[in-house]
C-alpha cells in the first residue's frame, strides 16, 4: 500500500511539471528564468581612465560579447568594462579643440610647387589671414560642423581629416586633396565657373592655382571626441581667386618644368 501511495505521489509531481511545461509554452514564456544578461553586476563608477578603451564596445555589447560564458568574454570585459555594466562611465567634460603648428615652410613649398606647374607665381605668407583662418578652424572644431565661413574679399579652401589614431592632417595634407581636382579641371575648355562642370569639384585646386592670388595664411585646429580624432585645415587666400569668367585667364594647363 505504501509503495502504491509512493507511485501515485511521484506520478502527480510528473504530472504537474508537464503541465507547467504546458502552460508556459501556452503562453509563450520560457519555462525557466532567463539567465542574468550580464555575469557582473553594475557597480560603482570606473577608475580614472579605466573605462572603456575601444571605440567598438557599444557594438560588442549589443552582439552579446559581455555574456560570462562568450568566446570574447575576457577580452571584452577587460576592455570594455563600462559598455558591459561592470562599472559605470565617468561624465567626461565637452572636448575642446586646440590649434596645430602649421609648418610654413612646408605649407608654401607644396603650394608654390603645385602653382608652378600650371605657370603661376609664388605666393607669401600672410600672419593676418592665417591668424582668421586659425580662428574659423578652432570654430568649425568646437561646433563639430565643416562649413566655409562669411568672410569676403579672400578666397577659402577646407579640409577635413578623422582617425582613430593621435596624428593630425597636415597643409600638405590638404594641398595634395585640394590639387586632386586637377583630374577634373576641363583644360580644353574652361569653364565659366566652379559650378559649369556637374558631378565634380574643381574650385580648391583653382583657387590654389589661381594666377592673380598673391598671399596665403593657413590654420589648422583639431579635437578629440571620443575614440576619435579629428582635424580641421583652412586656408585663406588674397586676392581671392574662382571670379565668374575668369578662369580661362587665371588657370593655366600644366607645364613641364
Amino acid at each position: 500500500m505504501a509503495s502504491m501511495t509512493m507511485i501515485t505521489v511521484a506520478f502527480l509531481l510528473v504530472l504537474m511539471l508537464v503541465l507547467s511545461e504546458c502552460r508556459h509554452r501556452k503562453l509563450g514564456r520560457p519555462a525557466r528564468p532567463p539567465r542574468h544578461r550580464y555575469a557582473i553586476a553594475k557597480k560603482g563608477l570606473c577608475p580614472m581612465g579605466g573605462g572603456d578603451k575601444n571605440a567598438g564596445c557599444n557594438h560588442w555589447e549589443k552582439q552579446g560579447y559581455c555574456n560570462q560564458g562568450h568566446l570574447y568574454y575576457d577580452f571584452v570585459s577587460t576592455n570594455c568594462p563600462a559598455s558591459c555594466g561592470i562599472c559605470q562611465a565617468r561624465p567626461t567634460p565637452p572636448p575642446r579643440p586646440r590649434p596645430v603648428r602649421v609648418n610654413l615652410k612646408e605649407c608654401l613649398e607644396a603650394h608654390n610647387l603645385a602653382r608652378a606647374l600650371h605657370g603661376a607665381r609664388p605666393l607669401t605668407w600672410n600672419r593676418t589671414l592665417a591668424r582668421s583662418a586659425q580662428a574659423w578652424a578652432l570654430d568649425l572644431a568646437k561646433r563639430n560642423k565643416f562649413e566655409h565661413s562669411r568672410v569676403r574679399g579672400e578666397g577659402e579652401n577646407l579640409y577635413y581629416s578623422m582617425g582613430s589614431s593621435e596624428k593630425t592632417a597636415t597643409c600638405k595634407d590638404a594641398l595634395d586633396a585640394w590639387y586632386g581636382e586637377v583630374s577634373d579641371y576641363p583644360f580644353s575648355n574652361p569653364p565659366k565657373s566652379i559650378f559649369d562642370v556637374p558631378g565634380v569639384q574643381i574650385g580648391h585646386f583653382t583657387q590654389v592655382v589661381w594666377k592673380s592670388t598673391r598671399q596665403l595664411g593657413v590654420g589648422i585646429a583639431t579635437i578629440k571626441r571620443g575614440f576619435w580624432t579629428k582635424t580641421y585645415v583652412v586656408a585663406r587666400y588674397t586676392p581671392p581667386g574662382n571670379y565668374w569668367g575668369r578662369f580661362k585667364q587665371e588657370v593655366g594647363d600644366i607645364t613641364v618644368l
